[in-house]
């Protein structure tokens, strides 16, 4: 896989934003936490608190996932790249779009059909 290199260069450059937004996050929620005390807005502080919770929680979650295929593509894992579920090498136009892929799109596409049915 000759693409390799490109991926693990996009999978470092959005490590970086990522660690970025996680710092900004943080912050925000510690001076929005503050200030909307500050002002005795006990429901704002609640909201505010929760919104920023749930974008770190997607960050780590997204950086996770990003230090994984980091991971596989430093080690030269021979999984990188293939499917999780069919075993079929995912395509490289997906993988540069998507570094952190696990599943080919049609693959992709079943699991989110699933967990949007067991959700409803």
């Amino acid at each position: 896989m000759e693409h390799i290199v490109e991926i693990r260069a996009a999978l470092i450059q959005e490590q970086a934003a990522i660690e970025e937004q996680l710092i900004s996050a943080r912050e925000q929620l510690a001076s929005k936490s503050e200030s909307l005390a500050d002002e005795g807005e006990v429901s704002l502080v609640s909201e505010a608190r929760s919104n920023a919770e749930a974008s770190i929680k997607l960050l780590t979650k997204k950086k996770s996932a990003l230090l994984h295929a980091l991971s596989k593509t430093e080690n030269n894992d021979p999984d990188f790249g293939f499917c999780e579920d069919c075993g079929d090498e995912i395509p490289a136009k997906r993988l540069k779009l998507v570094p952190t892929a696990v599943c080919c799109s049609a693959c992709q596409d079943v699991r989110e059909k699933k967990a949007k049915h067991f959700n409803s």
